[in-house]
C-alpha cells in the first residue's frame, strides 16, 4: 500500500501542509476530506475508488462519519485500514452493505493513538460498501481519523487459464490439420 505521511489538522486548507509533513501516522495518498455533514446514512461522503483512496477528517462521541465507497472490483478483496491520529480517546468503525445494514467486518483503534486496526472483506456485487465510524470516548474532544482503501481485482483461477491454454491447442491442432488437407 502507498501511503504518506501526515497528521490531521482539522481544515480542509491545511490539506497540502498535511500531506506534506513528515510526521509517524499514515496518511492516504489521494483521500476525499470528511464533510462535517455526513453523520448519517443519507448524507454519507462518497469515496470513488477510481479517483480516492480513502479519507481523513474527525469524529466525535455522538457524531457518526458515514462513507459510501464505490467503484470497487466486485468480488474482489479489499483492506479498510483506520489510523487514529489523536490520542484524546478511540475510534471504531463498521463495514456495511451500500445501504448501511448489514457488518463485513469492523475494527476498534484504542485511545493510546496512534494506532491502527484493519479489517478485510469481499467486496459485494455492485462494487459498493459502507463505512461507518463512531468515537469512543471521546467526550468533547473531536478524535482525528485517517482512512485508507486497498483493493484488489478478482484473480483469474488456474483452472480459467489452463481451460484457456486447452482451447487454444486446439485450435493451433485444428488449424494445421486444415493446411495439411488443403
Amino acid at each position: 500500500m502507498n501511503c504518506k505521511t501526515g497528521i490531521f489538522l482539522g481544515t480542509t486548507s491545511a490539506l497540502a501542509l498535511t500531506m506534506s509533513i513528515g510526521a509517524a501516522l499514515a496518511m492516504p495518498v489521494n483521500p476525499i476530506i470528511e464533510s462535517e455533514n455526513n453523520d448519517n446514512a443519507g448524507e454519507a461522503d462518497t469515496i470513488d475508488l477510481t479517483t480516492n483512496d480513502g479519507a481523513f477528517g474527525s469524529v466525535s462521541d455522538g457524531d457518526p462519519d458515514f462513507f459510501l465507497v464505490e467503484n470497487a472490483f466486485a468480488g474482489g478483496i479489499t483492506t479498510v485500514e483506520l489510523f487514529d491520529n489523536s490520542a484524546f480517546g478511540g475510534v471504531d468503525f463498521t463495514i456495511t452493505d451500500s445501504n448501511f445494514a448489514g457488518n463485513f467486518g469492523s475494527g476498534s483503534v484504542s485511545n493510546a493513538g496512534p494506532t491502527s486496526a484493519q479489517a478485510s472483506f469481499t467486496v459485494p456485487l455492485n462494487g459498493m460498501f459502507g463505512i461507518i465510524l463512531t468515537a469512543t470516548n471521546a467526550q468533547s474532544f473531536s478524535e482525528g481519523y485517517s482512512l485508507s482503501i486497498s483493493t484488489s481485482e478478482v484473480p483469474l483461477p488456474a483452472s480459467g487459464a489452463l481451460l484457456l491454454g486447452g482451447a487454444a491447442a486446439f485450435a493451433a491442432l485444428r488449424r494445421r490439420n486444415k493446411r495439411k488437407e488443403g
